[in-house]
């Protein structure tokens, strides 16, 4: 039974691994540019109050082995940074690496997000946090390394034989080692000195937890028992508060919010913007409650803190303190994902078992904010898909929107569809999706989000590559740029084509009758149609303006070819309600066709004497 029960006071079951600093094998090397020249700093004025207490903390720390005393010429000395713990008094030892970590090789390894690690605790209820005991220094360095950290103080030179805080990549180093550590343990996530074990049953985390134990002791980590929780159903990490229930933020940071001053210039709406900006994937209407207050760092708005700013303050507060809530990934349910697009912004929300995962928001480029509506919604559902990659790459997705007509665009062939919305569609290729008309009644959460987007510096990617694809099928038309530059201008004097041009980007009617006659041609390819720098597009073909049509008739019959080949050279690349039958109508009167046909017709074969012989 003890073996069942070993865990139950880790400290006393595990008494090395509570004890002492740590020590991993594999010590660590530095590397540094050759270019960078050394700098040797003067030592710091410790203030006299200090004095004995840093020579007492050095004293400790090298009887721990962190650092030891330095003779030798080194080619870098660092200064010295001291700080005194506000509550218990002790100082903290630090070097000033500014000149060094110029010199140092930058390492790479990724860090976790919260993100990352609540996809994997799926059914956690028991959780356990450890912290390693001043976790750097467990990491030994190799002596060409120690030397590079020589620092100054009032008691000669010393260095570090273990990684100090503060050196360019320390913490993917660290994280890096860790996580090698773990990872073929299950039911473990670490986050530098934090390690985090769950398990689904108590049985399951015990057994989990023994495992960690055990591996902490055969590689020599150590941990600090007063910072360790065990087998609670509720731990912070990585700045939340993880539970049974899912993820929702850390109570401090909410506390902090709660108690800050309202803002009394630029650069503190700025700081109350970035304090709030990691709830915004916890509060959908985030966006929607700041506007009023985000509004004061456009260039044209001078500081004026109003009644406004204050209410929208406020009902800040008051959302924060209702506790959101977001459940854990679940890799094995099914998966929806939400979309919608407002004439500002894009929306979408991750749901399963009709609880949310995840909430995103994003507004419009100026560019995007011109695209017809269709264009519009149906980058929302890439937004959507691309935003939560990690959720939906691999699986099959359901997607809900509260635009019909993508239902249709979606099972369509590619050419039926607008530059525009070909390119996305070749972008949602990667994803296995099935996507469901929902009214917009229904569809409130990524509806708010659309329409209070959170404003975001984009490389524009998707925009540029959608727009070179469009650029792209323009050139493929053969026609030349003078053309296309006309076809632009009478286009906007045709009243005809600018409502329609009006419906595309604004929205159709949902029924039929309510559609303006001279457009209502239009409306059984209405999904179809795309506007492109002023020029009107069916799929991949060119809306002819009325005034050109006639012009056009006459390009595509100088030939004088038949009518079936004159309807096909049109239908590569030119379009207009009801041009098979004027093409048919203008070929019938066409003077020199009718005279070629004329000439061709062949008389009657006269029968030959031959025939008649019978012999």
């Amino acid at each position: 039974m003890t073996v069942q029960t070993d865990v139950d006071d880790p400290v006393k079951s595990f008494p090395k691994v509570f004890t002492g600093l740590g020590c991993l094998e594999k010590p660590y090397h530095i590397k540094i540019y050759s270019s960078v020249n050394p700098v040797i700093n003067p030592p710091r004025k410790i203030p006299a109050a200090l004095r004995e207490k840093l020579k007492g903390t050095l004293k400790e720390m090298e009887d721990k082995e962190v650092i030891r005393k330095v003779d030798e010429p080194t080619d870098w000395v660092n200064s010295l940074v001291v700080v005194e713990k506000p509550k218990t008094g002790k100082l903290r030892i630090c070097l000033d690496p500014r000149n060094l970590n110029k010199a140092i090789k930058e390492k790479h390894f990724a860090l976790p997000t919260i993100e990352d690690i609540t996809t994997r605790l799926t059914g956690a209820k028991y959780l356990s946090k450890l912290d390693c005991n001043n976790g750097y220094w467990q990491l030994r360095m190799d002596k060409e390394s120690q030397l590079l950290t020589t620092f100054n103080s009032p008691f000669g030179r010393y260095c570090f034989l273990r990684m100090p805080f503060g050196i360019r990549s320390a913490q993917e180093v660290f994280q890096k080692r860790v996580s090698q550590l773990f990872e073929n343990l299950k039911g473990v996530e670490t986050d530098i000195d934090d390690i985090l074990v769950w398990g689904t049953t108590r049985q399951e985390h015990n057994d989990r937890l023994r495992s960690v134990l055990n591996r902490c002791q055969e590689v020599g980590l150590t941990l600090n028992a007063e910072k360790c929780k065990f087998r609670v159903k509720e731990v912070t990490y990585i700045g939340h508060t993880l539970s049974a229930d899912g993820v929702r933020p850390d109570q401090e940071k909410i506390r902090a919010i709660k108690e800050m001053p309202a803002p009394t210039d630029k650069k503190g709406v700025q700081r109350l913007l970035g304090t709030i900006n990691y709830l915004a994937k916890f509060v959908p209407n985030m966006s929607a409650v700041t506007e009023p207050i985000r509004k004061l760092l456009k260039e044209e708005h001078e500081f004026i803190w109003t009644h406004e700013q204050q209410q929208a303050f406020e009902k800040l507060k008051d959302i924060i303190t209702k506790n959101p809530v977001l459940s854990f990934y679940d890799v094995s349910k099914p998966v929806t994902v939400s979309c919608d697009a407002s004439q500002c912004g894009l929306g979408a929300m991750l749901i399963q078992d009709n609880k949310p995962v995840a909430y995103a928001s994003r507004s419009l480029t100026d560019a995007e904010s011109r695209y017809a509506n269709i264009e519009r919604e149906l980058l929302g559902v890439l937004f959507g898909l691309e935003r939560f990659n990690d959720y939906t790459y691999g699986k099959h997705i359901n997607v809900e929107s509260d635009h019909k007509p993508l239902e249709m665009i979606v099972r369509k062939s590619l050419g039926c569809a607008p530059p525009r919305l070909q390119r996305m569609l070749l972008r949602l290729q990667k994803y296995d999706f099935s996507l469901k008309y929902i009214p917009g009644k229904d569809l409130v959460v990524p509806d708010m989000l659309s329409r209070a987007p959170i404003k975001i510096n984009t490389n524009n990617e998707v925009e540029n590559d959608i727009e070179c694809f469009v650029n792209m099928v323009i050139r493929n038309t053969s026609m030349s740029d003078r053309n296309l530059e006309q076809i632009t201008e009478e286009t906007s004097k045709d009243d005809t084509l600018q409502t329609l041009t009006r419906l595309i980007i604004d929205c159709w009617p949902d029924e039929k009758n309510e559609v303006p006659k001279e457009v209502l041609e239009y409306w059984n390819f209405r999904d179809e149609l795309s506007n492109v720098n002023g020029i009107i597009l069916k799929g991949e073909k060119i809306i002819i303006p009325t005034s050109m049509r006639k012009n056009m008739l006459n390009k595509l019959h100088e030939g004088h070819f038949g009518i079936e080949k004159t309807r096909k050279l049109a239908r590569d690349s030119i379009f207009w309600p009801g041009i098979n039958a004027q093409i048919t109508d203008f070929i019938s009167k066409c003077s020199v066709c009718l005279e070629s046909r004329r000439s061709n017709t062949k008389e009657p074969m006269a029968e030959s004497e031959t025939q008649n012989y019978r012999g």
